[in-house]
């Protein structure tokens, strides 16, 4: 399996409203949902003159719109997010708790990181 599909299965186990998706254009919108990408992948630990690992930088999203009936918090899901991916191995978490004033949408943004052999 590839890391995405892996990414995947972890973030299911997450019961929301609809199911992850992997890209950040979800065409739900309404409840609680995740959407996720990729946006770096670079070369991190050098030997004789070639790669020997690369680091793997993702976003996680966590989406609630108004019409959320989700009985867990925000930070409750966000916790569970965050055990799933680490059995993956990722780390160096961060994150930023956002408020999407237009389309009143609570929005958490979670950061994660993991070092892949090359």
């Amino acid at each position: 399996m590839s890391l995405k599909d892996d990414m995947h299965t972890a973030l299911m186990t997450v019961a929301l409203t609809a199911p992850a998706k992997r890209s950040q254009y979800y065409s739900v919108k309404k409840g609680r949902y995740i959407t996720y990408f990729e946006y770096n992948r670079q070369p991190e630990i050098a030997s004789d003159d070639a790669t020997a690992a690369n680091g793997r930088y993702w976003q996680i999203d966590l989406w609630s719109t108004s019409d959320d009936t989700t009985t867990a918090t925000m930070e409750e899901d966000e916790a569970k997010i965050e055990t799933a991916l680490k059995t993956l191995g990722f780390g160096d978490f961060t994150y930023q708790d956002l408020y999407e004033e237009d389309t009143r949408i609570s929005h958490y943004a979670i950061r994660c990181y993991l070092l892949e052999e090359a």
